[in-house]
């Protein structure tokens, strides 16, 4: 049997475990564990094997099992049947501790789930007679098992009820389903002797940032974090250190051509915000790359997801850029007529015109040359700090004139927009306008580095595939008459040197030791 493919949920060590089903016309075959072809990580028990198989029927939709704590580790697949299963941390050393996540299982989905030890378990039965199979790493023990309430406030798990079944606004919430006794008499996490310090915790909203390894998502991610909310993130490639935060992966493009693959991202946390910070931003290779493909990652995705958030209640924002004009009359403000020089302009035009359709009350930030800490270090100002390491020249073209961004700031605009209620385009940028040379050479100064590797060139010397803007940048008069009164972005100067002492301990170094010597970097600096 092929190997199951083993996804990482938002959940440290939970998985949703996708497995081959060979059929005829007699029916089909299913696997539903098999040592040889199953992840090392998810055998039984600390021996290696299952010690209980168990097996639970549930005759009617609009059930809830759990939730339910056990001290081992479980596999669970629905032999008939559909739920939705939901998974939360109650591992104090944790990095996920107290969030939740939930997931569809059903048999036609070939899906099953490890739920890990001493997080509680729980699903509602969306089909009749759905029967789900257990794979216990340990016996179930009255006296070691504990208990929540489904609809802990604390917890604020959303379940999916079916039909005209809803639990909003119904007091108590539990009034419109089936459950047992047991779980609708079950305590609060507050009530648990281990989580006393919880009773003053309050609930803080579910954000998800689609992009949160990206230099504009991890800042989000950071900014977020500080405020309290709970965060859950995405990547496509690469994904960040679970230190930082445990994501999923999910491609924009996947977004495009799968309705299923949007609802499942979206359903697996139930956010209240969803931020889009991903998008396909290499302009000259978007310049020669199938436009279709482009598409799909920087319009189509995006307005899909901004229509099913839509439905679900959550806020969206997304991120466009200053180069949805030519640069022939700049700095500009949100009302200028747009006319995009190149293929990636063009795509941030149609994005916003498509997610503003699916969504009239999203939030697009228009941004540009976004610079600050990162975990990739791919940005202008880690390009430049390279090539002042390596001792090679940095060309920089002096007549493109922008407004550069520090990502920091651009994370804490969003926020407090959003707090405020903003909707539509708003321009989110530094307040200096300057050349991309003037730029290059306050990284240069602030850095202390010796500025004879920065050679200023004319942009029609660079020879790009794409044109770009040249007089652009942008006024963010309406950005301040939101948030003036509270925020400020900072300088050019003022971002650097607080990243300069504030490089944050998940990002990439400014320079790399790795690369030289440290006395010879000194020397080159």
């Amino acid at each position: 049997m092929p190997k199951p493919h083993a996804a990482q949920l938002p959940i440290k060590d939970a998985y949703l475990l996708t497995y081959s089903r060979p059929s005829d016309h007699r029916g089909y075959f299913n696997e539903l564990y098999n040592e040889t072809v199953y992840p090392d990580f998810l055998r039984g028990s600390i021996a290696g094997d299952w010690k209980q198989i168990a097996v639970s029927m549930t005759e009617l939709p609009n059930t809830i099992r759990g939730l339910h704590m056990s001290p081992y580790n479980k596999v669970c697949s629905i032999m008939s049947g559909a739920i939705y299963d939901v998974i939360v941390d109650m591992r104090e050393d944790s990095p996920t501790f107290l969030k939740w996540c939930g997931t569809y299982l059903s048999e036609a989905n070939q899906r099953q789930i490890h739920i890990p030890a001493n997080c509680l378990h729980g699903f509602l039965c969306l089909l009749p007679n759905t029967r789900m199979l257990y794979l216990q790493g340990g016996t179930y023990s009255p006296s070691l098992e504990k208990d929540c309430y489904p609809f802990d406030p604390l917890l604020d798990i959303h379940w999916p009820m079916q039909g005209d079944k809803q639990t909003n606004n119904v007091d108590p919430p539990d009034a419109c389903i089936i459950m047992s006794d047991k779980d609708r008499n079950a305590p609060r996490v507050i009530h648990h002797s281990r989580f006393p310090e919880l009773a003053a915790r309050k609930l803080m909203p579910r954000v998800l940032i689609i992009g949160a390894s990206g230099q504009v998502g991890s800042a989000l991610v950071e900014e977020y974090a500080r405020a309290g909310y709970v965060v859950h993130g995405t990547h496509s490639k690469n994904a960040p250190s679970i230190e930082f935060l445990l994501t999923t992966a999910f491609d924009l493009k996947l977004a495009a051509q799968s309705q299923d693959a949007v609802d499942e991202l979206l359903g697996m946390t139930c956010p209240h915000l969803v931020i889009i910070s991903s998008a396909l931003t290499a302009v000259d290779a978007i310049e020669k790359d199938d436009p279709e493909q482009v598409w799909e990652a920087n319009v189509h995705g995006p307005s899909r997801i901004a229509a099913s958030a839509r439905k679900t209640g959550a806020k969206v924002v997304v991120y466009s850029t200053e180069y949805v004009w030519d640069g022939k009359r700049g700095p500009y403000a949100e009302g200028d007529l747009v006319s995009p020089l190149n293929a990636y302009g063009r795509s941030k035009v149609d994005m916003e015109e498509s997610v503003l359709a699916a969504d009239p009350t999203a939030l697009i930030l228009r941004t540009t040359i976004v610079y600050g800490p990162e975990l990739q270090g791919k940005n202008f100002v880690y390009q430049l700090c390279r090539k002042a390491v390596l001792g090679e020249t940095m060309v920089v073209p002096m007549d493109q004139i922008s407004t550069p961004t520090y990502n920091r700031d651009l994370a804490a605009m969003t926020r407090l927009l959003v707090e405020c209620k903003a909707t539509g385009i708003i321009n989110a940028c530094g307040a200096e306008r300057m050349s991309r040379y003037d730029f290059a050479m306050a990284v240069a100064s602030v850095l202390g580095l010796n500025n004879d590797f920065i050679k200023s060139v004319q942009t029609h010397d660079l020879q790009q595939v794409a044109k770009r803007p040249l007089s652009a940048g942008m006024h963010t008069d309406k950005l301040m008459g939101y948030i003036g009164d509270v925020f400020t972005p900072r300088t050019v100067r003022e971002a650097l040197v607080e990243w300069k002492h504030n490089q944050g301990p998940h990002s990439k170094p400014l320079f790399s030791h790795q690369v030289l010597g440290k006395d010879e970097l000194r020397s080159r600096m």
